[in-house]
């Protein structure tokens, strides 16, 4: 058959797709952001678009041509960036992991998700004859490897570690502006007062950028990337200019070697799904 399949990038409706185009049927996937999703499963012709914005017949008219059936595996835990539940499923409860939802986090911790899980698994046999095992037996079939725990672990370190890259990068640059004429004298031997004065508002002003968009999501990526780029101009920059700061009792070069390694650990495990 000819399967349209919503919301076929999701975490439910990627399985969903892959079973029925391995069962033979032609599958037609639907999805925000396709690319990834054709590269992961080329066998299913995949279709951009977004649900929330599809509320007219005609919007639907060439998605459903020639299509015997629609599966709906859309759907929002939390409003964020590109998810309304108005115009998907429910309302909302806020929570602290809410706010990161709006920022575009896919936080395991939302007040649904919780709800969710605190109302347990209720299964009745019926005509199948099938029964929700309970969690202890499903654990114990399935006992965590230390992959698993690597990635349990990262995962609540996660939220951790980009929150203190912005406030590190936040504080880098709101410091130096409460005392310009101070943090501008490093540059004094080497150009003019007015240069200096231009040259650590402008180094603060991308410090303050990187650390405000590493916290929304589509931004993380090339934040965390710029967060890179700037610490090893800096460290160039110092080097050459000023090695005597490597000696400083403060250590300012110093303390950018364990950032670049937070950013590239924040890097590492930035992909949700």
């Amino acid at each position: 058959m000819n399967i349209l399949i919503l919301g076929a990038t999701g975490f439910i409706g990627s399985v969903v797709a892959a079973r029925l185009a391995t069962d033979g049927h032609a599958v037609t996937g639907l999805g925000r952001n396709p690319v990834r999703a054709r590269l992961r499963q080329p066998a299913i012709n995949w279709r951009r678009a977004d649900l929330s914005r599809m509320t007219k017949p005609e919007d639907w008219e060439d998605l459903l041509k020639d299509q015997h059936v629609v599966v709906n595996c859309a759907g929002a835990l939390q409003d964020g960036l590109s998810d309304d539940l108005a115009a998907t499923q429910a309302r909302p409860v806020t929570w602290l992991a809410d706010v990161a939802g709006l920022l575009g986090w896919r936080s395991p911790l939302r007040s649904t998700a919780m709800t969710v899980m605190s109302e347990g698994v209720k299964s009745a046999k019926g005509e199948s004859g099938l029964a929700a095992t309970s969690a202890a037996a499903t654990l114990a079939a399935n006992p965590s490897g230390v992959q698993d725990l690597w990635f349990a672990r990262l995962y609540l370190l996660k939220p951790l570690v980009i929150s203190g890259l912005s406030a590190f990068w936040l504080l880098s640059g709101l410091i130096p502006l409460l005392v310009v004429p101070k943090a501008s004298a490093h540059f004094l031997p080497f150009m003019p007062e007015a240069g200096a004065t231009a040259l650590t508002l402008v180094t603060c002003l991308i410090d303050i950028a990187l650390g405000a968009a590493v916290l929304v999501r589509p931004l993380a990526r090339r934040a965390l990337l710029g967060m890179l780029a700037v610490s090893l101009a800096y460290l160039t920059g110092g080097t050459l200019l000023e090695p005597a700061l490597w000696l400083d009792p403060l250590g300012p070069l110093v303390k950018v070697l364990p950032s670049i390694l937070l950013t590239l650990t924040a890097l590492a495990t930035l992909d949700e799904r």
